[in-house]
């Protein structure tokens, strides 16, 4: 179902509205991961999360941004900081191990009852990979995650911030 990356938003939901009426084809489009990434303008994501709480009456949402505000809080900037001085340029793999950890865990949770939204993930850029949360939550979904991602398909590749990120995304279904 990979949609032609210039199709407007309505039409994207529309093809989301016709592909959870086969949610075994969702399954086997993504080898087994259920996650489905909405790719949108940056400026559109508000709007996009919008017309799916419009669009589908039961739906559970992650925003990211708050998941890494918790996580720094949890940690502890001074924590972060002594990280720093003690391991150099390696200081952030624990926190963001944490990260991760609780991203997964958060949308693992939210998906035993109902489809999980999952926004603001622009924030990940820099820190951790899409691919890195699709392969951690695959085959631990109840119901199918979406992800909006605001940038552009082009192929098999996502662009975010006018092609200055570039990541491949392999088990996830792109429209």
């Amino acid at each position: 179902m990979r949609s032609d990356p210039d199709i407007t938003l309505k039409d994207k939901i529309h093809l989301l509205e016709d592909l959870f009426k086969r949610p075994d084809e969702i399954k086997s489009k993504t080898e087994g991961s259920k996650v489905i990434i909405l790719t949108v303008d940056p400026k559109e994501e508000t709007k996009a999360l919008e017309e799916l709480q419009k669009t589908f009456d039961s739906m559970n949402h992650i925003d990211i941004s708050e998941v890494l505000l918790r996580i720094t809080d949890e940690y502890g900037l001074e924590n972060l900081k002594e990280d720093r001085e003690f391991y150099g340029n390696n200081y952030k793999e624990n926190f963001l191990r944490k990260f991760l950890n609780l991203i997964i865990e958060e949308i693992i949770n939210k998906s035993s009852d109902k489809i999980v939204v999952v926004y603001r993930i622009g924030i990940l850029n820099g820190l951790l990979r899409i691919n890195q949360i699709i392969e951690s939550i695959t085959g631990n979904l109840n119901y199918p995650v979406i992800m909006i991602y605001p940038g552009k398909r082009k192929g098999e590749e996502l662009h975010f911030l006018k092609n200055r990120h570039v990541t491949s995304v392999y088990r996830a279904e792109i429209i």
